[in-house]
């Protein structure tokens, strides 16, 4: 497949730090913040760790927009900024100025008061940016930004992640677009477990991000799998949006039994290059995340496919070290192999009831499987492949269980 290109646009970011505390853990965070400003400072400073892995700079070269409208105080000595000046956005915390520092720079104590030497800033997160796939140039650039699609748009789904579905016109024709949100799992402290020094009851963030998402799907698109085109990326200070273009088509089950052929052949050539990709999609047999368009399968959802190896944890560096000693690179090989073979057998023991309910049917989807392998078909792999115990258990199943085990 041809490598995408990205045209990037910076823009105004829509939210910022104070909002994401808004909406998650603290309504009155513009009371309480100006009731302890330093204390707020530091908790600022650990959820933006929290969030976005970097923490809250002090910047101490800007002068404050003092005259701005939009310079609003909060409290003694602390204003909030979301004015046009975007690098002036944030808190402003004003600090005592003295004599020796009038003296030394030549300014008043006026003068000193209203510069940079008598503030400072803490910039909140305030621009953003949309990566845009340059054979979607042709769509305004506003189109992008969340005001706007949120506006115009269909809320699919809210809970984990926002999706919201949208219109454009791309090359002359109207075509519906996906705006897919980060999902952002939050933990909070019992009352009693909370430390003192925290002013929040937010103990930890999980971000499975947009972005990786996007990167994971255009792996997928590069090593052969059918994915919808990717339109392009908005990353903000907190929030961030994955577009992806609608693919027309119809949910597989719905049409089997009368593409039956076709759907075995290019789930199981799916299957397998997820596979040699290295991933595990969870629920693979489940068909809401696939749609068929008569000719075509396409994984429309990517964000549950994990790694293949996580749970084994092999050891790469033992495996290639030693480029004299062959043996352990045979052993990983063998095991690769049987993990390929576990998620076939896994992947026919769920379709039994639809897409593989015949022994004829397993016997292609085995054949397909093996042929993008480049795996020779032996008749006593495919009996054990299609020979299940009265208990069989999936290792989707097995994990399932796991997790809700004390």
């Amino acid at each position: 497949m041809k490598e995408i290109e990205f045209e990037r646009y910076s823009v105004n970011g829509r939210k910022d730090l104070l909002h994401f505390v808004e909406d998650i853990v603290e309504k009155d965070i513009y009371t309480r913040i100006a009731e302890n400003t330093g204390k707020w400072i530091d908790e600022l400073n650990i959820i933006s760790n929290m969030l976005t892995r970097e923490g809250l700079v002090c910047a101490g070269m800007n002068s404050p927009p003092i005259n701005d409208p939009d310079f609003k105080k909060l409290g003694n000595n602390i204003f909030l900024y979301r004015g046009k000046e975007i690098r002036l956005r944030g808190l402003w915390v004003k600090k005592k100025v003295n004599k020796t520092l009038s003296e030394a720079t030549g300014q008043s104590l006026e003068e000193l008061a209203n510069s940079c030497f008598g503030w400072s800033q803490y910039p909140m997160g305030s621009s953003a940016s949309i990566k845009i796939n340059k054979e979607f140039l042709d769509i305004p650039i506003e189109t992008f930004l969340p005001e706007n699609f949120e506006n115009t748009g269909k809320l699919i789904r809210e809970k984990k992640r926002p999706i919201i579905q949208f219109k454009s016109y791309h090359n002359g024709k109207e075509i519906n677009i996906f705006a897919k949100g980060s999902c952002i799992t939050h933990w909070f402290y019992y009352p009693d477990a909370k430390p003192k020094f925290r002013l929040t009851k937010l103990s930890g963030l999980h971000n499975q991000s947009s972005e990786t998402e996007m990167k994971k799907t255009l792996e997928m698109a590069r090593i052969g799998i059918n994915v919808p085109n990717v339109v392009g990326y908005y990353k903000g200070p907190v929030e961030e949006f994955f577009f992806l273009e609608e693919v027309v088509g119809d949910d597989p089950g719905k049409v089997l039994e009368r593409n039956k052929h076709k759907i075995i052949q290019t789930d199981a050539e799916m299957l397998a290059k997820l596979c040699l990709a290295g991933y595990r999609k969870q629920g693979f047999s489940d068909f809401d995340d696939k749609i068929f368009d008569g000719e075509r399968l396409y994984l429309i959802d990517v964000d549950e496919c994990v790694d293949l190896y996580g749970f084994l944890n092999p050891n790469y560096r033992d495996v290639l070290l030693n480029p004299k000693d062959n043996s352990r690179l045979k052993a990983f090989r063998k095991m690769q192999r049987n993990v390929f073979k576990g998620m076939l057998k896994d992947t026919l023991f769920n379709y039994r009831n639809n897409l593989t309910s015949t022994k004829d049917d397993m016997i292609e989807y085995i054949n397909k499987f093996y042929d993008i392998m480049g795996w020779k078909v032996y008749e006593r792999e495919v009996s054990k492949l299609t020979t299940f115990e009265k208990h069989y258990i999936t290792h989707d199943t097995l994990m399932s269980e796991m997790s809700h085990s004390d």
